[in-house]
Parts: structure tokens; C-alpha cells; sequence
């Protein structure tokens, strides 16, 4: 059995943390993957908010069908039938994602954790950059990963955010 935060077995923090979620509340997650290469490697912390307001270039978390929680960007949101779709992939990843619908989101990533401040992943020039990502993804798919060491790091292309928020200090794996 996995344990994650205080000791909790992973899948009872992981429901705790989406929970949480589902109730308008941010949480803390550390990434266990490294299909979100390079920005978001194995082991950095994230924080995660509610899903309003899902822009294309955001990092999306979605309960997957297993009930883990998958962290991948968003490249495409549309309408099919009445029902609004998403499509993702991660950034390490050759090809994007089955789509999925929207009901499946559980939060967007607002902040990354790095070097002890937290550098926000929403503000307008993290969204203008994390579009021309997806834009890339989109375009030019497996050759992203290849160029991913070029990438720019958060801690230099972001603003960091001040200390004393509201957000919950426990960490929660997620891939």
C-alpha cells in the first residue's frame, strides 16, 4: 500500500484531495510523472484550483477512470451534441489524449511551487505562454518533447507570488 500525506494510504488522500476540489477548495499535489516534462518534472508541488474557467494552454487535472487524478494541458475545448469536450496531452507526450468530457475536470493548476515561492500558472502572461505551448503541442507534436530542454524554466519566465495564502499545505501524488 502507498501512504501519501500524513501518513494517509495514497488512494484516501487522493479522494480527500478531489473532494476537496469538488468543494471550491485548492489543494497542494506533487507530481509522480514525467509526462509534464520539463516544467512540471516528477516531484515538483503544485496547486490546484477549482476547474472555472478552463482556457486552452492551462494544466488541467482530470479523474481519470481508475480515480486517479491525471495533470496534462489542454489543447482543444469544444462542443459536440450539447456536450462540451476537452482534448489534452502532456507536454512530454508523442500524441494527445483521447478527448474527454469537461464533467471529468476536477481543477486547473494556478500556482507551481518552486524553490519555495509560488510562481502562478494562470496570470495573463502564464496563459499567453502556456497557449503558445499548446499551439506548439498542437502543431508540431512529438517534436515539442524533443525541443522540451530549451524550454524556459518557471522560476525565470513567471512572477512569483507573495507568501501567507490560504492554501492547504498537504501534498497529494498525483500523475
Amino acid at each position: 500500500m502507498n501512504f501519501g500525506a500524513g501518513g494517509l494510504p495514497t488512494s484516501l488522500t487522493t479522494e480527500l484531495a478531489l473532494e476537496s476540489l469538488r468543494r471550491g477548495c485548492p489543494v497542494r499535489m506533487r507530481i509522480t510523472t514525467g509526462s509534464m516534462r520539463p516544467l512540471l518534472p516528477p516531484g515538483m508541488v503544485v496547486v490546484v484550483g477549482p476547474p472555472n474557467d478552463i482556457c486552452v494552454g492551462d494544466v488541467v487535472v482530470r479523474q481519470y477512470g481508475d480515480g486517479l487524478p491525471v495533470v496534462h494541458r489542454l489543447l482543444e475545448r469544444y462542443s459536440d451534441g450539447g456536450v462540451e469536450w476537452l482534448r489534452t496531452r502532456g507536454d512530454a507526450a508523442a500524441s494527445a489524449d483521447a478527448p474527454w468530457p469537461i464533467e471529468q475536470a476536477v481543477g486547473v493548476v494556478t500556482y507551481i511551487i518552486c524553490d519555495d515561492r509560488e510562481i502562478s500558472a494562470i496570470s495573463p502572461t502564464a496563459r499567453t505562454i502556456n497557449q503558445f505551448i499548446a499551439f506548439c503541442s498542437q502543431r508540431f507534436g512529438g517534436y515539442l518533447v524533443r525541443l522540451r530542454h530549451s524550454l524556459p524554466r518557471w522560476r525565470t519566465v513567471y512572477p512569483a507570488r507573495t507568501k501567507g495564502n490560504s492554501v492547504a499545505n498537504e501534498e497529494t501524488p498525483v500523475s
